[in-house]
């Protein structure tokens, strides 16, 4: 495999596999299947003693994921979103699951394929799509929204403080020549949104840019918010499910939505979304869970994860 083609390190490992317990036994889901890195875990966790399904939507990914883990029988590879999950498993035939983990986000492997339009630091066709089998590209985005459309999105999804002035300059740029790739993009955000500090780092201007056109595109709020609903319809009691987020957006819904289907805490929202769901919850982490100190020296692309985690009671 050729420099910078690997797939990440999985963030905050250890954490995840305590908060999901794989080795109780049963069928579980890695929803966010990447790499495998995680999955890896979870089967020789179970060791033999169920069942794991493998969820992504980016056809690279599957097919090396499957190729690491695919010659054991326990692992069942599935192309599609998570937002999708109760399809999905109708579709291999499972109708519940014990425990279910989500690795939101970006994988390592798909910002450094510079093909894929998702990072500013390599020429590429600005595309961002997670499934590149169909629906917009960014650029398809940037270069047909209204301005205001297009503040929303960088205002919403990227809370980016200069969206207006960004958005009206997109649109006064694209007059004289569509935009095609990240550079296209990244030139312009350098003219517009000056460089500003994150603890001992700089971020770069493109950068909050470039990430709320990547949630527009792929839809992942919405898709979060029917993932985890989802996986709440089909787990068993006892069931877990373990979410990593990388951005106070996503924690957000994470946060909010374990906190109302948790039993005991706000009883009525509890009972609107129990009666969504049927499942009642308890969280098992109260505060979120942030990677070691080591695990930030050593794998700096965790420093923004964020887990939740919560057990189903009923």
């Amino acid at each position: 495999m050729e420099k910078g083609s690997e797939y990440h390190i999985p963030a905050m490992f250890h954490e995840s596999m305590e908060y999901l317990a794989p080795e109780r036994g049963g069928i579980f889901a890695d929803c966010t299947l990447g790499g495998g890195g995680h999955s890896e875990g979870i089967l020789k966790a179970l060791g033999g003693k169920g069942r794991l399904i493998g969820i992504d939507q980016d056809d690279e990914a599957l097919a090396k994921a499957s190729e690491k883990l695919g010659k054991s029988g326990c692992f069942i590879p599935v192309k599609g979103n998570f937002g999708n999950i109760e399809s999905i498993f109708r579709k291999i035939g499972e109708s519940k699951a014990d425990g279910f983990l989500f690795d939101l986000g970006v994988s390592s492997h798909q910002l450094d394929s510079a093909e894929r339009g998702f990072s500013f630091k390599s020429e590429a066709a600005l595309d961002m799509r997670m499934d590149r089998t169909g629906g917009i590209t960014a650029a398809d985005a940037v270069n047909s929204l209204s301005s205001r459309e297009l503040e929303r999105i960088f205002w919403e999804y990227g809370e980016e403080k200069k969206s207006r002035r960004m958005a009206m300059a997109i649109e006064e740029e694209r007059k004289k020549q569509p935009f095609r790739t990240t550079s296209d993009l990244a030139s312009l955000a350098e003219k517009i949104i000056p460089f500003h500090r994150s603890g001992n780092h700089f971020i770069h201007p493109a950068t909050r840019i470039f990430m709320a056109l990547r949630i527009y595109v792929n839809r992942e709020l919405e898709q979060l918010k029917n993932g985890l609903m989802g996986a709440f319809r089909l787990a068993n009691p006892g069931a877990r499910i373990v979410v990593i987020s990388y951005h106070s957006l996503e924690d957000r819904i994470v946060k909010n939505i374990f906190r109302d289907m948790s039993y005991g805490e706000d009883r009525r929202d509890a009972a609107e979304y129990a009666s969504l769901t049927g499942k009642l919850a308890k969280r098992l982490t109260k505060k979120v869970v942030i990677p070691s100190e080591e695990e930030q020296r050593t794998n700096p692309r965790s420093r923004s994860a964020k887990l939740r985690a919560c057990e189903i009671i009923i």
